[in-house]
């Protein structure tokens, strides 16, 4: 007998039941996230100045370059460009988001009693660093690789993707499709 086509009646119930196993993974691990209905995209002020020192730990430079608006004009467009698209939770995105720019600050305040912003540089550190290796605890928001690997990613695409980056880079730019000027005006 053949392998299984991607027509056949037991590829399709075994992929519906593969993602429905994710949803429910998902569920156990983030607690009440998976039936949350999304919200609006927007940023509340603290969400925004966490993210804006959290990058700017991870890309120093980040935060100026415009890192809170480059997510925060993404999350309000119907297929934002951030790197959280390529990964396979079935969460939304602006709800991954604001979950973990909460959970940043819940964490911080809990266990250092002060915002990240407000940490030394090495109590900043030590909790990158645990974000990094997952080990926070206890942590309540989305993964916490994903977290790092998320707002790194958008950081650096912040800091290193328009064309004046590259110029100070002195790096020649020979883009295939020339992006916009500045994140603020995307």
């Amino acid at each position: 007998m053949g392998a299984a086509t991607s027509d056949h009646p037991d590829t399709a119930r075994r992929s519906f039941f593969g993602r429905l196993l994710a949803l429910a993974m998902v569920a156990r691990i983030w607690p009440g996230l998976a039936t949350e209905p999304e919200r609006s995209p927007a940023l509340t002020a603290t969400q925004r100045a966490t993210l804006g020192v959290c990058a700017d730990i991870l890309v120093p430079g980040a935060a100026a370059a415009g890192v809170v608006e480059f997510v925060a004009t993404m999350l309000g467009r119907p297929d934002p460009w951030l790197c959280y698209r390529f990964v396979s939770l079935p969460i939304p995105i602006g709800q991954f988001y604001r979950s973990a720019l909460d959970e940043i600050e819940r964490y911080c305040r809990q266990e250092f009693r002060s915002s990240l912003g407000g940490l030394s540089p090495r109590a900043q550190g030590e909790f990158i660093a645990g974000l990094a290796r997952a080990q926070l605890d206890p942590w309540r928001g989305p993964p916490q690789s994903l977290v790092y690997f998320a707002l790194r990613s958008d950081a650096v695409d912040a800091l290193y993707s328009p064309i004046a980056a590259y110029q100070q880079l002195r790096v020649p730019y020979m883009a295939h499709i020339a992006p916009p000027h500045g994140w603020p005006s995307v």
